[in-house]
C-alpha cells in the first residue's frame, strides 16, 4: 500500500514542477514581449489548464487521504495498535510491580538500618550506663564523709572551748579556783594514769606510788603526741555523749600539757572590782594582757585541736538510718583493707568501731589506690572511665579543701607570730618612752 501511494503522487510532483517552470517562463516572456495581445490570449488558457489541473491533483489528494485512512484505521491498527497498547498497558503494570519492588527493598534497607541502630544503641546502653565495681565503691565509701567532716568540727569547737574555759576560769572547770586547784588535779591524775616508775632512773617510784601495772597502755600518754594521736587513725572521742573515753582523758591530758601549762594568775575580788570600776586604764592591763596571751594561745592551740577532731569518732549507727553513717561505711572500707593484707584485728585498729574523717580519707585517697585490683578495673568501658576521673577530682578536690584549711591555720599561726615579734620592738620603742625597762 505504500509503495501504491508512492506511485500515485509522483505523476503530481511532476505536474507541479511543470507548471512552475511555465510560469517562470511566462515572466521571462512579459519582460520581452512587445505586443502582449497575443500572450494574453495563451496565457488565459493555460490557467484554465492549470485549474484543471489543481482541482483534478486536489480531487486526487482527497481520495488519496481518504484512502491512507482508511487503510490506516482498518489495516494498520487492528493488528498492530491494540496490540501495542496492550504491550504498554503489560509494560506498565510491570514497571508499576518493579517500583513496588524497589520501594520494598528500600523500605527494608531504611528497617534494617533503624534495626541496627537501636541495636547499636542499646549496646551502648548496656557498654555505657553499667557502672563497674570500682565506681560502687567509691560512691558507698563516700558516704558517711560529710557526717564524719561535721563530727571533726564540733570535736574541734568542744576542744576550743574547754581550753579557753581552763584559762579564763569558768566556774565549770578544774581550773576554776587557780593553778593550784588545777595543778593539784592534773598531779593527781597523772599518778594514777600517767606515771611511770622507771622514770628518773626509777626514783618515781616514790611519786607514783605503786607499780606500773594498771598503768601499763597509758604510761606518759600524757606527753606522748605519737602514741596519743598520730598512731591512731580513729580516737575513741565523742563530745557529744556524758561518757569520759580512754582517748578523751588522754588527749585533753596532752592538751593541757601542751597549752596553757601555767594557769594565769586569778584576779581577787577586791582586786578585780578596784580595776574595773577605775577610770586608771593601766590597772585593766593586766586583764587585757591576759586576754592577749589567750587569743594568740587558741590559734596556735586550734591546728592541735583540728588533727584530733579529725580523728574523732564518725556518725554513729542511728537505728533504722544507718545507711550513710560511718558504722554502715565501715563494712565496705573493710573489704579495701583486707584486699591490702590486713587482718581483721588489724583493720578493726586502723578503723575503729565509727571510722573517723581521717581514716575514712585515707582510704579514699591512698589505700584505695594500694590495691592491684584498682589498676585492673582500668581494663574498664570508657564510660566507666570517665566516671572514675570525675570522682577521683572529686576525691582531689575535697583533700585540697582540706590542704588548703592547714594553709589557713598555717598562716592565722604565721601572722601571731610576726605580731610577737613586732610586739618584741614595740616594746624597745616604747618603754624609753613611757619610763619602762628595755
Amino acid at each position: 500500500m505504500i509503495f501504491d501511494l508512492t506511485s500515485r503522487l509522483r505523476p503530481l510532483l511532476f505536474t507541479t514542477v511543470l507548471m512552475a517552470g511555465i510560469a517562470w517562463v511566462n515572466n521571462q516572456a512579459f519582460a520581452v514581449c512587445d505586443d502582449c495581445a497575443s500572450v494574453n490570449s495563451e496565457n488565459s488558457d493555460t490557467r484554465d489548464v492549470m485549474n484543471d489541473e489543481h482541482d483534478e491533483t486536489r480531487e486526487h489528494f482527497k481520495a488519496e487521504f481518504d484512502s491512507w485512512e482508511d487503510w490506516l484505521e482498518n489495516t494498520f491498527t487492528p493488528p498492530w495498535l491494540e496490540p501495542l497498547m496492550d504491550m504498554a498497558e503489560q509494560m506498565t503494570t510491570t514497571m508499576v510491580y518493579q517500583v513496588f519492588a524497589i520501594g520494598t527493598l528500600l523500605d527494608a534497607k531504611q528497617e534494617l538500618e533503624v534495626q541496627r541502630l537501636m541495636q547499636r544503641k542499646v549496646a551502648e546502653a548496656h557498654r555505657d550506663y553499667q557502672p563497674s565495681v570500682g565506681i560502687c565503691m567509691i560512691g558507698t565509701t563516700v558516704r558517711s564523709l560529710a557526717a564524719a567532716e561535721r563530727r571533726a568540727e564540733t570535736t574541734a569547737f568542744v576542744m576550743s572551748q574547754r581550753s579557753q574555759d581552763r584559762q579564763i576560769g569558768n566556774i565549770h572547770s578544774a581550773a576554776a579556783e587557780g593553778s593550784e586547784r588545777d595543778r593539784n588535779s592534773r598531779m593527781e591524775q597523772f599518778r594514777r594514769r600517767y606515771c611511770d616508775t622507771h622514770d628518773h632512773n626509777n626514783l618515781f617510784q616514790r611519786v607514783c606510788g605503786s607499780a606500773n601495772g594498771a598503768r601499763g597502755p597509758t604510761l606518759n600518754k600524757d606527753i606522748d603526741y605519737t602514741r596519743t594521736v598520730d598512731a591512731h587513725k580513729t580516737l575513741d572521742i565523742d563530745f557529744t555523749d556524758t561518757t569520759l573515753t580512754n582517748d578523751e582523758e588522754d588527749v585533753l591530758a596532752l592538751a593541757s600539757n601542751l597549752y596553757a601549762h601555767e594557769i594565769p594568775r586569778r584576779f581577787d575580788e577586791k582586786g578585780f572590782n578596784n580595776a574595773t570600776h577605775s577610770k586608771d586604764s593601766h590597772k585593766l592591763e593586766p586583764l587585757l594582757d591576759q586576754r592577749s596571751l589567750f587569743a594568740k594561745r587558741a590559734v596556735a592551740e586550734h591546728s592541735f585541736n583540728t588533727i584530733v577532731g579529725m580523728k574523732a569518732l564518725g556518725s554513729p549507727d542511728s537505728g533504722s538510718a544507718t545507711i550513710g553513717s560511718s558504722v554502715d561505711t565501715k563494712q565496705y572500707l573493710r573489704v579495701i583493707l583486707e584486699q591490702l593484707g590486713m587482718s581483721v584485728s588489724e583493720v578493726d585498729r586502723f578503723l575503729g568501731t565509727q571510722p573517723s574523717y581521717f581514716a575514712q580519707m585515707e582510704v579514699l585517697t591512698k589505700k584505695a589506690f594500694q590495691q592491684p585490683g584498682f589498676y585492673a578495673d582500668l581494663y574498664d568501658k570508657p564510660a566507666n572511665i570517665d566516671r572514675k576521673k570525675v570522682a577521683l577530682q572529686a576525691i582531689s578536690l575535697m583533700q585540697d579543701f582540706d590542704i588548703w584549711q592547714s594553709y589557713l591555720r598555717t598562716e592565722a599561726l604565721l601572722s601571731v607570730l610576726l605580731e610577737l615579734e613586732v610586739a618584741t620592738y614595740q616594746g624597745i620603742i616604747e618603754n624609753p618612752i613611757t619610763g619602762g625597762e628595755q
